[in-house]
């Protein structure tokens, strides 16, 4: 039963999402849009009427739920979601301006009938007076309202249903760890829980078992040593030919025949050519005629 009146009052959150989404004052009125929709939708005579409340408490209260939501969204930006920005105007709604008339134990049955998650933020924050003070809600309720009307009225009737909000808030609390807790239950024993809207069992598929893998026999591995890079080489006697063992193997060092170097031949033909090029010696008459040159000159100073 207690199933039942949740989704029947989520189903009505939802329906109040949708009618004020769909409203367009540049097309058709207030009025006109709620006769429109519930024609469509054929409620009956209470929901009709709550819906069409919502309608106009909301739009009546445009401004304030805004910037409400506008100061939540910014506070809690890590734990809200941009898609349920209707639905917290609702709520916000519900909860500030028409709690009294609600009654609490309606006002739960609408909270309990939403992700426990979400509601747990939303009542720790729009049901606490120093949070509505520190982010500036109430200073600008203030300045679209009476302030005494904001701080003797609403903010009383806030702070004097906070105990039993927060027995609201704890039930949620047990609630999420529940459904939390049936989760990983469920993930250990490899079924699926479900929560109350969903009836559906997931039964693990029947896997054949593996075909058992034959592994072949690792092929025998011939030890041997590979000489050329070591500067030795192995006795390829018959005997060491037949043995083929490693600690029987004698390796002989190689012997490198000796290079010529041509370095010195190459300087004394380089050394020759320049001797060559100065020809000193193969001069023709180059004795004489320094002799004569310096016998005219010993001969000019006398």
């Amino acid at each position: 039963m207690l199933g039942h009146i949740g989704e029947k009052r989520r189903q009505l959150l939802e329906q109040a999402e949708e009618l004020i989404k769909t409203y367009n004052p540049r097309r058709t009125t207030l009025e006109s849009h709620a006769n429109e929709y519930l024609l469509i939708n054929k409620l009956n005579e209470a929901g009709a009427a709550f819906l069409k409340e919502v309608l106009y408490g909301v739009m009546r209260c445009k401004a304030a739920l805004k910037v409400f939501v506008a100061c939540f969204f910014n506070d809690m930006s890590a734990r809200v979601l941009r898609s349920d920005y209707t639905m917290y105007m609702i709520l916000t709604y519900l909860g500030v301006f028409r709690l009294q008339e609600l009654t609490i134990s309606e006002f739960r049955k609408f909270v309990l009938s939403i992700d426990p998650d979400k509601m747990v933020n939303f009542l720790e924050y729009v049901f606490n007076a120093s949070s509505l003070e520190d982010s500036g809600v109430v200073a600008h309720w203030t300045k679209i309202f009476d302030p005494d009307y904001v701080r003797n009225t609403l903010l009383k009737q806030l702070t004097s249903s906070s105990l039993e909000i927060h027995q609201i808030i704890s039930e949620l609390r047990d609630k999420s760890m529940g459904i939390a807790a049936a989760k990983q239950a469920s993930e250990c024993c490899g079924t699926m829980v479900t929560t109350p809207g969903q009836r559906k069992e997931v039964k693990p598929p029947k896997l054949t078992a593996p075909a058992p893998r034959v592994v072949p026999d690792a092929p025998a591995i011939e030890q041997g040593l590979n000489c050329k890079s070591s500067g030795f080489v192995v006795d390829t006697t018959p005997e060491r030919r037949i043995t083929g063992k490693l600690e029987n193997t004698i390796c002989h060092p190689i012997v490198l025949h000796g290079t010529r170097s041509t370095v010195s031949v190459a300087q004394e033909v380089l050394e020759a050519k320049m001797v060559d090029k100065l020809g000193f010696s193969r001069t023709k008459g180059s004795k004489g005629t320094c002799a004569s040159r310096v016998r005219s000159r010993s001969a000019l100073k006398h």
